[in-house]
């Protein structure tokens, strides 16, 4: 637990079980901690839709348990940072479909990574103690 902790110094945080329906739970503490620090909504609307994406990911394809979720709102940006011990994925490393050839086949799906990729300003990822260690700035 304190290797989690140190992950999470000076950010909100909060664990959560890999189950669908935690994804509201998720939706919430964004929520309430963005709006209290005074986020405007476009941009909240933009990290819950990102952050929504990469947890549905964890949930879906990488075997963990659970994740933690932590945010931390800076002068110039803001920092969400989730950690799961589930299978190593490097977002980064990831190929992607490619989207003109789904959709001109009718192919739906596989366009989360997209959306991720293309609205977080920066993505850090680190494999640690057998953690995936994201840090997605907004």
């Amino acid at each position: 637990m304190t290797f989690i902790k140190n992950f999470f110094k000076d950010y909100f945080h909060k664990y959560f079980s890999a189950k669908k329906e935690n994804l509201k739970k998720v939706r919430g503490f964004l929520q309430k901690i963005l709006n209290e620090k005074k986020v405007n909504n476009k941009k909240i609307s933009v990290i819950k839709m990102c952050v929504i994406e990469h947890c549905e990911n964890i949930i879906r394809h990488s075997g963990a348990d659970g994740f933690y979720t932590g945010i931390k709102i800076d002068h110039s940006c803001i920092l969400v940072k989730i950690i799961d011990k589930g299978k190593k994925f490097n977002i980064k490393e990831y190929k992607l479909p490619d989207i003109k050839n789904r959709i001109k086949n009718g192919q739906g799906g596989k366009m989360g990574l997209h959306i991720i990729l293309a609205l977080s300003k920066k993505i850090v990822y680190k494999r640690e103690k057998g953690y995936n260690i994201n840090t997605f700035v907004f």
